[in-house]
């Protein structure tokens, strides 16, 4: 009886887990400015418009993508990577979270 519902149970862990690992591989844009900004994000042909508040945050967006600052030129992030706006510029870090 405890072998029946122990797999189950370890089946469930296995997509939990695996929901984990696809969820840590998005990019992330976090804003470390006051102040909101206009932001272009740019994933396969598709290209999506939005404000960020100063401070916030927009986590899992994409894969992999382009993010535009206002009039800036973009950049491109993938996987754990963060697209960080600071000073009105656009970094790429590593997740560290």
């Amino acid at each position: 009886m405890i072998l029946f519902m122990s797999r189950p149970l370890a089946f469930a862990a296995t997509v939990v887990a695996f929901g984990f690992s696809i969820v840590a591989n998005a990019v992330d844009i976090l804003s470390e400015n006051p102040d909101t900004h206009q932001i272009v994000v740019i994933d396969s042909s598709e290209s999506t418009s939005f404000e960020l508040a100063g401070g916030g945050a927009i986590l899992d967006l994409c894969e992999t993508c382009s993010v535009q600052v206002g009039g800036t030129v973009s950049v491109t992030a993938e996987g754990n990577q963060v697209a960080v706006i600071k000073d009105g510029k656009i970094d790429i870090r590593l997740k560290t979270y």
